[in-house]
């Protein structure tokens, strides 16, 4: 649970991913069988300020929207 905004809850929730995902492969396995790692901050306010319950994050082509990139990463912030 999240009480305050201190601005950094991007790179908070990106800590917490790291610390997730050196567990989602063991030593020697092929990385198609990476299990999806899932962040979820449980905020009591609303980082972006757009009044919605919820955002979920996650990764993009950006010079070329329309590819799907599933980097098995998950993330939500609710408020």
């Amino acid at each position: 649970m999240q009480n305050s905004d201190k601005g950094d809850l991007a790179e908070r929730m990106s800590m917490y991913q790291a610390s997730l995902e050196r567990n989602a492969l063991l030593a020697g396995e092929d990385f198609r069988k990476r299990r999806r790692t899932v962040v979820i901050f449980i905020c009591n306010f609303d980082v972006f300020k757009k009044r919605l319950a919820a955002y979920y994050i996650g990764s993009k082509v950006l010079n070329c929207l329309e590819l799907k990139f599933d980097n098995k990463k998950t993330n939500a912030i609710v408020n």
